[in-house]
């Protein structure tokens, strides 16, 4: 029962609730900000996304908190996620500055993190923390290209974005030596799809519409789909877990379709195609494209 009340609570702090940072804001002292309008709303884009991406670290690491039944790994993941405290409360705050707002499917996003973990918590601490490392790892390298594209006069969001890259590569670091395993290609390949699914909503969707009704109609109809697209993760780490090679001989290829009136809109394409095998793991020939 305490588990669930502090699960609970700290999704609404995390939805609702002004995050307080642990330690200050990172600076580039003496450079000032000064950025065009358009420039502006691609900063601002971009830092939702990066809002976005600690929302879910927060469900993720909550998760696999509450999972595990080792008091040393719980307390490394709660450590983690003071840390990752500290970067949703930086960039809820760049958002304020840059006259953006957060998303407005955090909810969302929140569960289906929040899920996964427990998912990967309940499939053992090895599977859990190599999911930890593969999570950091990806978004280490989507942080590295934010670095790439933010506007190189946005000194305040590049020092935040610098400090948090550094901080997930400490975050995989640390759970590799806590003795993650490597997860197969199928479910990393799996993961990153979904991720690009996830941002590209945040990033190109909510960019150019304001109104929360019209987000949950333009994505509702696919979440159908959406769910048979996730169920594939949760198929691949049971088997990962539990050695079952069970599995349907074909899978049709599934789309997620997202279109906004007014907006250019946005596509994320997964192919997936199996082959019937006798001694391992399916395989899968995933490609993303928006």
């Amino acid at each position: 029962m305490d588990s669930l009340i502090n699960g609970a609570d700290n999704a609404l702090r995390t939805l609702f609730a002004k995050t307080r940072a642990s330690r200050p804001c990172p600076t580039v002292a003496g450079d000032a900000t000064a950025l065009s309008a358009p420039d502006k709303r691609l900063a601002g884009a971009l830092m939702r996304v990066n809002h976005v991406g600690e929302v879910c670290a927060q469900a993720l690491y909550a998760a696999q908190a509450m999972s595990t039944q080792d008091p040393a790994l719980r307390q490394q993941f709660v450590d983690a996620s003071l840390e990752e405290g500290d970067h949703l409360a930086w960039t809820r705050q760049r958002l304020d500055e840059l006259g953006a707002r957060p998303s407005l499917l955090n909810p969302l996003w929140y569960a289906g993190a929040f899920g996964l973990g427990l998912l990967a918590g309940r499939l053992g601490d090895k599977i859990s923390l190599g999911f930890v490392v593969e999570t950091e790892r990806q978004v280490e390298a989507h942080l590295a290209e934010h670095m790439e594209r933010l506007p190189i006069g946005d000194h305040e969001s590049r020092a935040i974005v610098s400090q948090m890259k550094s901080d997930e590569a400490r975050h995989a670091l640390e759970a590799t030596a806590s003795g993650a395993i490597d997860l197969p290609a199928p479910v990393k390949a799996l993961m990153g799809a979904a991720a690009k699914v996830m941002t590209t909503v945040a990033h190109r969707i909510e960019t150019s519409i304001s109104s929360n009704a019209v987000v949950m109609s333009a994505v509702f109809p696919n979440m159908m789909v959406a769910e048979q697209y996730f169920s594939w993760l949760i198929s691949m780490a049971r088997s990962t877990a539990l050695a079952v090679k069970f599995l349907p001989v074909t899978v049709k290829c599934m789309w997620i379709l997202v279109k906004t009136l007014g907006s250019s809109g946005a596509r994320s394409e997964v192919n997936l195609t199996l082959q019937p095998r006798t001694s391992c793991l399916p395989r899968f020939k995933i490609s993303t494209t928006s």
